[in-house]
């Protein structure tokens, strides 16, 4: 699925660290000739690394350093100012979801209002990535911008949001959570603690 937004640092650290684990000898001489350098004659004596603890395989260590990486982007993105989505790239998440997620026959690629769309991403407030994601999200189910995949879309573009934002989504798409927020059943603050993986009440008609 291709979008108009250029992936987060994140996205080059993680490729990084699939190719170095692939090539794990590539990299072993440089890597070694960096520490006794950096550390000195005594380089290699010290107590092992966690990563070496982990045991001979080399899965462990790109597990490690992919949570190195996103701890790191969240660090570096922290008290920035929020990276927002533009009308172009939420129009652009439609068409895309709708290519890829087929539900009905209907279903159609099309802006029905420019101003409920502009209204949503207004709805993404806040200096809090998961406050703003939760806008967001409300906005764009609730507004209902486009022709079909309003619901789709606005889960891909909260999730795109976030990881633009140095975060992660945590809940799969759940169809029942988001018609629940179609209805106004959930308020902001419940949204936003089930982005972040917390449990949130199911849905009922009232």
């Amino acid at each position: 699925m291709e979008f108009l937004v250029k992936a987060p640092p994140e996205a080059h650290m993680e490729h990084a660290a699939q190719h170095w684990a692939a090539h794990p000898g590539e990299h072993a001489d440089a890597d070694r000739h960096r520490r006794q350098e950096e550390e000195g004659p005594l380089a290699g004596t010290a107590e092992p690394s966690r990563v070496h603890r982990q045991g001979a395989g080399a899965q462990a260590a790109p597990l490690l350093f992919s949570e190195a990486v996103k701890s790191s982007v969240h660090l570096l993105t922290r008290g920035m100012p929020l990276r927002h989505l533009t009308e172009d790239e939420i129009v652009e998440i439609n068409r895309a979801v709708l290519a890829q997620i087929y539900v009905r026959k209907a279903d159609q690629p099309r802006l029905l209002s420019r101003t409920r769309l502009q209204d949503a991403l207004a709805m993404a407030k806040g200096d809090d990535a998961f406050d703003g994601a939760a806008g967001l999200l409300i906005g764009l189910v609730r507004l209902h911008p486009f022709a079909s995949g309003n619901r789709r879309t606005a889960y891909v573009a909260a999730k795109m949001f976030l990881e633009l934002n140095g975060s992660q989504i945590a809940p799969p798409h759940n169809a029942n959570v988001l018609l629940g927020i179609r209805e106004g059943f959930y308020t902001a603050r419940e949204v936003k603690e089930w982005l972040k993986g917390n449990a949130i009440k199911e849905f009922e008609r009232v």
